[in-house]
Parts: structure tokens; sequence; C-alpha cells
């Protein structure tokens, strides 16, 4: 869910939504920071927090600081 916000960031998570009940799924889970601008969007669309967690690392000197970036699940792969 990249977006830049908005009716953009709506429209790109009714989509999903809508993706999701055609293929039949049950439910869709999506793991982000806690103070990511994303949070209120998911929660206008039901979803809750699983109080999961989202363990990071990295390594070497960042171009722009960490806070700043919006790591995902799907980042653990990279």
């Amino acid at each position: 869910l990249q977006a830049p916000g908005g009716a953009c960031l709506d429209g790109l998570t009714r989509k999903l939504i809508s993706l999701g009940r055609a293929e039949g799924r049950q439910a869709i889970y999506y793991v982000a920071p806690d103070w990511s601008p994303r949070l209120g969007v998911l929660g206008r669309y039901r979803f809750f927090d699983t109080k999961d967690t989202l363990l990071l690392g990295f390594f070497g000197e960042p171009d722009i600081p960490l806070e700043e970036w919006e790591f995902t699940s799907s980042d653990r792969n990279i």
C-alpha cells in the first residue's frame, strides 16, 4: 500500500479489499509501523491492530533519516 495519501490511498485500499473478496479471502493482513498515517485509513475499513511486531535491521549509512522511512512486512525480503 504505497500511495501519496488521501483519495489515492483510499482507492487503493478499496481495490485491495475488492480483490480479496473476489478471491474469497476472509482476511487481509498488513503490518505497518505504529506511527504510520496508513493506520487511520485502514481503521476506517475495519482493519484492526493484531499487536504484531515488525522487526527489521539495517546496515550502513542511510541517505535519509530512518524516521522518514515506512517499512512494511514485505521489506524483510530485500
